[in-house]
């Protein structure tokens, strides 16, 4: 019987997909956390502004006109839609803005650094349509199966 079997693994060899051992926490849970909080406004910002509207009665006064309730919730789409476009991007502008100001010491090393950041994800950016297709799908698929539901909730809630 030898006991080596039985002792822990010792002189493992790890292989880091994203980071490398020197990375704290916030450098691999920071994204996600900027993700969340788009996530996480835009529904806020999106979901309240129906509520607050159907409470101050401007919904009752919209459903008056010949307007259809999928009209209705295909602007708000349009409206909150661009909005969390705007919002996404001033939002990684800002992060990544951060990130330059916090490695930099001078004025001279920023532009040296946005040079670094900026000018390898435009050369290098190259995913097509191809590639991401399946992901765009699903996600408009989901787009669609919410707004139709939402559309049929709009009209019963109309009723």
């Amino acid at each position: 019987m030898n006991a080596s079997n039985y002792l822990p693994i010792e002189d493992m060899e790890t292989a880091y997909l994203h980071g490398n051992e020197d990375w704290r926490m916030f450098d691999c849970y920071g994204p996600v956390f900027i993700g969340i909080f788009l996530c996480v406004f835009t529904f806020i910002t999106s979901g309240m502004s129906l509520v607050t509207e159907r409470m101050g009665g401007t919904m009752t006064r919209f459903l008056a006109t010949p307007v259809k309730a999928g009209q209705i919730l295909g602007g708000y789409t349009l409206a909150f839609g661009l909005l969390a476009c705007l919002q996404s991007t001033i939002i990684l502008w800002v992060a990544l803005g951060l990130l330059v100001s916090g490695l930099a010491t001078t004025p001279f090393q920023v532009i040296q650094l946005i040079l670094l950041f900026v000018v390898p994800q435009i050369l290098l950016c190259g995913a097509n349509l191809a590639t991401v297709g399946f992901d765009l799908a699903i996600l408009w698929g989901f787009l669609a199966l919410f707004f139709t539901l939402a559309a049929a909730s709009f009209r019963k809630k109309r009723a």
